[in-house]
């Protein structure tokens, strides 16, 4: 999560004339904004020589060595300052952004915290301090101080952006993508800072605005999760779903391949790519996609039945087929479809007996399945009719 970043003190005597130390730590501060930190420190070094009590001198030293990247010379400044400066709020500040980014995040949140007694307005210092409490998993904790700084500054895009991630941790990911929203209407940047993390939200969306049949609203939310983190293979198989159902085979069958691609063992991706084989006339391909789930989970039922109608509808496998529907029965008894097609399945190689049978068990556990009652009824006549030429030729 974003944080600000280490701060010099600007605030000179109010003097008539600069006093010498003061001259030198401005000419210091010019030189940090120009990134010629160590010259800085050669400016602020003279203004300590010329007045060793100058905390100011200290805090804007630590922030060229900070830059320089001498963390425990930049603490060690920091001390010093304080020490002769106890109120001085952007050492605090600055002490506890260095702490932060060597993991000290408890010892951190200590100097944010004396940082805020002293200047209870500084917005800053509380975004500093939400991050540090999200680091250490404390997310409510964090999500006050990222709410007390939108009340003291309501367009502070960093604040929504942080506190949008600090809900998506605890799961409240349509909270967290209002918080995005927010921070990306406010600061357009935002939209390309969100992180692999991040994705989680928008794709949780995206399946929420599925279920309600928002497909082209859910895929739009795919696509930023699959931004975010481009390997993200769930995304990609529930986009194919979404564009499935808008009539987007290819394009479906393009995304089921990604999902396969950045994860070969991910057998619903193969399970969904068969289905769309199927609808398009591929039932060979849609077969193998089939066999594929099967070795990967031996005990999907509905890829059992799935390739029994491939192999029955498409390839007129009748005997292939139910074996495949014993097998969808076996790890799943209460399978109403399966048993459906199994009738149709002997009934089609003249069993009518036993697909009375097998529609009977449909019926039994879907007392209003209006096919399998057609059925039974359309095999019943074929078996009494069956019946009745055996009694003529004898």
């Amino acid at each position: 999560m974003p944080s600000f970043k280490l701060r010099q003190t600007v605030k000179l005597r109010q003097t008539v004339k600069l006093l010498p130390a003061d001259h030198y730590i401005k000419l210091g501060d010019e030189k940090v904004e120009l990134g010629r930190y160590e010259e800085a420190i050669e400016d602020y070094n003279t203004a300590i020589h010329l007045e060793p009590d100058n905390a100011k001198a200290y805090n804007n030293r630590g922030v060229a060595k900070a830059k320089l990247d001498q963390p425990d010379d930049a603490l060690a400044d920091y001390d010093a300052a304080i020490y002769l400066e106890p109120d001085l709020a952007d050492a605090y500040f600055n002490r506890g952004y260095i702490k932060d980014e060597l993991g000290l995040f408890k010892s951190a949140i200590g100097d944010y915290d004396l940082g805020i007694l002293l200047e209870p307005n500084d917005e800053d210092t509380y975004v500093n301090r939400g991050v540090a409490k999200a680091k250490l998993g404390k997310y409510e904790d964090a999500i006050e101080d990222y709410d007390t700084v939108i009340k003291l500054k309501p367009k502070q895009a960093v604040a929504y952006y942080n506190r949008g991630t600090a809900k998506a941790k605890l799961g409240k990911y349509e909270d967290a993508i209002e918080d995005y929203d927010t921070a990306i209407r406010l600061e357009p940047d935002f939209a390309t800072r969100l992180e692999p993390n991040d994705a989680t939200a928008y794709y949780n969306r995206g399946v929420r605005k599925a279920e309600l049949d928002q497909y082209e609203d859910a895929i739009e939310d795919y696509d930023i999760a699959i931004r975010v983190k481009p390997d993200y293979a769930t995304a990609y198989n529930s986009r194919g779903n979404a564009r499935k159902k808008l009539g987007q085979h290819d394009e479906a069958i393009d995304d089921y391949n990604t999902a396969i691609h950045f994860d070969p063992d991910y057998a619903t991706a193969y399970y969904n790519r068969g289905v769309i084989k199927y609808d398009m006339g591929l039932y060979k391909s849609a077969i193998e996609d089939y066999d594929t789930v099967i070795r990967l989970k031996p005990d999907y039922a509905d890829a059992y039945n799935n390739r029994g109608v491939a192999k029955e509808v498409g390839l007129g496998q009748y005997e292939e087929a139910i074996a495949d529907y014993d097998n969808a029965i076996r790890f799943n008894p209460n399978y109403v479809l399966a048993y459906y097609n199994r009738g149709d399945a002997k009934e089609k190689l003249g069993q009518y007996k036993e697909a009375i049978e097998d529609y009977d068990n449909a019926i039994r556990l879907k007392p209003d399945y209006e096919n399998a009652l057609n059925k039974r009824k359309n095999a019943e006549g074929l078996l009494f009719l069956e019946n009745f030429n055996k009694i003529w030729d004898v």
